[in-house]
């Protein structure tokens, strides 16, 4: 699964020289809690959030008058409270990368680019949508956990049991410690026991099944 095939392409920029109190109108309607900046160009040049934003805005317990902040607030700009240094990554990368890069940076999300331009963003959410997918969470039909030793083959087999019975494997992942392996096998069927029994014939344990309607 790469990288363009979850982010989000539909992207809100900010120009560098945009006044903050304009960032904060756009954050506000918009609704986003991130957003790339730019230069004239369309460069990628930083990230702003909406804590950055927060972090120069004046808090109600302020002394200052209403025109004291306005003065202040269109004195800053988008490039004063940016973070200059952007986690990146290109739209053909595997997606497992950006979860590392998110992981090892402690960040939220990443930003795509091309040429230098960012095409996209991928949030953690993202991330955590893909892994659902991928193990088909939000499907029907019956989920079954098998217990194998972590030797070549196991995977074969057990699609050879689905194959005989003529059932279709949706989804399938493999958790190996190097000595077992848990297997998490998805079908769009209900009609899993004939499945269960094969499998126990040939020396593989039924840690849990769980069905969903």
């Amino acid at each position: 699964m790469l990288v363009k095939e979850r982010m989000s392409s539909n992207l809100q920029t900010l120009r560098e020289s945009v006044q903050v109190s304009e960032a904060m109108v756009i954050f506000k309607e918009k609704g986003l809690k991130r957003m790339p900046v730019v230069d004239a160009a369309g460069y990628l040049v930083g990230i702003i959030t909406s804590e950055d934003i927060l972090k120069v805005s004046p808090t109600q317990a302020t002394s200052l008058s209403i025109h004291e902040i306005n003065y202040i607030l269109s004195k800053t700009f988008v490039y004063d409270v940016m973070q200059k240094q952007v986690v990146t990554i290109s739209p053909e990368e595997l997606i497992e990368e950006a979860a590392v890069m998110l992981r090892v940076n402690k960040i939220g999300a990443v930003v795509v680019v091309e040429g230098k331009k960012p095409v996209g963003i991928l949030t953690e959410s993202d991330i955590f949508d893909a892994f659902i997918d991928v193990l088909g969470f939000k499907s029907l039909g019956s989920r079954i956990s098998i217990i194998v030793k972590d030797v070549p083959g196991v995977i074969a087999d057990i699609g050879e049991v689905f194959k005989k019975r003529n059932m279709n494997i949706t989804n399938i992942a493999n958790f190996a410690n190097g000595t077992y392996a848990e297997v998490l096998v998805r079908t769009d069927s209900y009609e899993i026991q004939g499945v269960m029994d094969d499998l126990e014939s040939l020396g593989y344990e039924i840690d849990s099944l769980h069905q969903y309607y």
